[in-house]
């Protein structure tokens, strides 16, 4: 009697969400084809299982990837990702009345009545949504209440922090898969390839090299 033979089912690895999510630091992410250390990693919690991982990046540490959504639920169409950088507080108004427009880190600083529109360089970025969560990372944890507002697949992020502390934030929607986890990660030197310093004894050797060479020059 033939048996048949049974397949094995196939190994099936970790989701692109959930080597995002297990990202850390001394790792890189590439984004759009650009690639970032990752400098520090924080975590916040909200109601109904919102949650984000805040990546800060870059050495320079001035841009920011978010994830955010129903992060435990696994469910790449319950998350986006949001590229940003910080913004000063005096480049985004709210669009109030005929007279000056007040500032909306000002506005909201004292109320948690949202205004429903603010203006950032000319274009207008509609309220999408108030974020009550407990924020963590290495240097602190604490509460922090964020505004979302949108405009296209552009986010503007204002968040207030215990002390009255105010921080502003603008970016661009990144599609999930347009984003690769680089553990171990090794930034790219100028040259285009990745950096790597040489043993001290190959330096004193280059060095000796090089007297040699210039004594004999010196004889032509």
């Amino acid at each position: 009697m033939a048996h048949s033979l049974r397949e094995e089912p196939a190994e099936i690895g970790p989701s692109p969400l959930d080597e995002l999510l297990g990202a850390d630091v001394g790792d890189g992410l590439v984004i759009d084809g650009r690639d970032y250390p990752i400098a520090s990693v924080g975590r916040a919690e909200g109601a109904d299982g919102f949650a984000t991982r805040e990546f800060t990046l870059g050495e320079d540490e001035d841009s920011y990837l978010v994830v955010e959504g129903q992060l435990a639920s696994g469910d790449p169409g319950r998350c986006r990702a949001v590229k940003s950088h910080e913004l000063s507080p005096l480049e985004v108004r709210c669009p109030q009345g005929s007279g000056r427009r007040p500032l909306a880190t000002f506005v909201l600083r004292l109320s948690d009545d949202a205004p429903a529109e603010v203006v950032y360089q000319w274009r207008t970025y509609k309220y999408f949504r108030r974020v009550d969560a407990l924020y963590v990372d290495p240097n602190r944890r604490c509460d922090r209440v964020g505004w979302d507002y949108e405009c296209d697949r552009r986010n503007l992020a204002i968040e207030r922090w215990p002390g009255g502390e105010m921080a502003v934030y603008e970016g661009q929607v990144v599609p999930l898969d347009h984003i690769r986890v680089m553990h171990d990660y090794r930034p790219y030197s100028s040259s285009g390839s990745q950096d790597s310093h040489l043993p001290a004894e190959l330096g004193v050797l280059a060095g000796i090299l090089s007297m040699i060479l210039g004594g004999i020059l010196m004889f032509f």
